[in-house]
């Protein structure tokens, strides 16, 4: 973080003081930094007297304004960023296992990688080795396909970029007006794609993206993915009756507010979308074309590194790719369970 606010002017609380170590009179690690001014906006996006577009443009102006400087901040490779205390500078290291590889039992550190494609496929061959059954190894060679095709090879190179690792609302602070007063929680910030860092849409706006934490009621195709324990997706719902968080219902495909489902529909989302790039364009139009897409590179990217949302994400990715219509001279539609049931009477895991 001191890195961060000694290169930009990203509003992000100082730092008094910090220990990553147990040994210290808390007995725990701790990062002790100033109190943050404004309020977050996850507690006013939904509040329709404040949700005004001259609100929601400012938040993504000052966004933008703030997120855009750290394409100053340039690596070699991507992996965790420490202190070289010989060199006085900051170095690419070995990534940490997550907290999910941890209780699985991996602890191995993954090695710096110099291609966006050799970081998303590096990391699939080990999950196979350890996958827990054939159906996982199926969803595996399924999103190998995704995570091969999608990220685009021009972007495929460095420099890389840090990255903000939570951007998502309930970690911006705002002021009445929208601007941004701060940017908090960058543990386990790292250097990786431009298009997974900077240039990149806030979380909020694409979580039609990873539609296992997306609570708009749609009715879609149901996940065939067994590895997660989030198999029964929104669209198993009953048509007629659709609930919002809170646990209230509306009858006859009647959706509920905004603000009773703490949710923005996809199209809202797409046109979000749409605004943010479009301020993003006007800040830096050479790096649009890393955003214009980034939604699709970071539903790669968890689908490949959350088991838990990957059967979801790889149904959302098929139709991306396939389409949703049927097949005119075959009948068939295209769907992730189809391609997957493919794969598993296929030689590629038979052969």
């Amino acid at each position: 973080m001191r890195f961060i606010q000694n290169r930009t002017s990203i509003p992000i609380p100082p730092i008094h003081d910090f220990c990553v170590t147990p040994e210290n009179t808390f007995g725990r690690p701790y990062t002790l930094m100033e109190r943050v001014k404004g309020t977050q906006l996850c507690k006013v996006w939904f509040y329709p007297v404040w949700f005004t577009e001259e609100h929601r443009k400012t938040v993504f102006r000052s966004l933008v304004s703030a997120m855009s400087q750290l394409r100053a901040l340039e690596f070699s490779a991507i992996g965790g960023l420490d202190f070289d205390t010989d060199t006085g500078s900051h170095v690419v290291v070995p990534l940490l296992p997550s907290l999910a590889d941890i209780s699985n039992g991996n602890t191995i550190e993954t090695r710096p990688y110099t291609t966006v494609h050799a970081y998303l496929l590096g990391e699939i061959p080990r999950q196979t080795t350890s996958a827990r059954s054939l159906d996982h190894k199926i969803s595996l060679s399924l999103l190998r396909m995704f995570a091969g095709a999608l990220p685009d090879t021009s972007f495929d190179g460095p420099p890389f970029v840090l990255s903000m690792p939570d951007f998502n609302y309930q970690n911006i602070f705002v002021d009445d007006n929208g601007q941004v007063t701060s940017l908090i929680d960058w543990d386990d910030i790292f250097a990786g794609p431009r298009q997974g860092g900077y240039a990149r849409y806030p979380s909020w706006i694409t979580r039609d993206w990873d539609p296992l934490m997306y609570g708009y009621p749609t009715v879609d195709e149901p996940s065939c993915d067994s590895e997660s324990e989030g198999d029964e997706s929104e669209s198993n719902k009953d048509e007629s009756t659709l609930a919002s968080k809170d646990g209230t219902t509306k009858k006859d495909g009647e959706i509920p507010s905004r603000e009773e489902l703490q949710e923005d529909s996809p199209s809202a989302l797409q046109a979000f979308r749409a605004e943010y790039l479009a301020i993003f364009e006007q800040v830096d139009l050479a790096s649009a074309r890393y955003m214009r897409d980034s939604h699709v590179y970071e539903a790669v990217k968890i689908a490949t590194f959350s088991p838990f949302c990957r059967g979801h994400i790889l149904g959302k990715l098929t139709k991306y790719v396939f389409g949703k219509g049927e097949n005119e001279k075959s009948g068939h539609t295209f769907s992730a369970w189809s391609l997957k049931e493919g794969i598993r009477v296929g030689d590629w895991v038979n052969g």
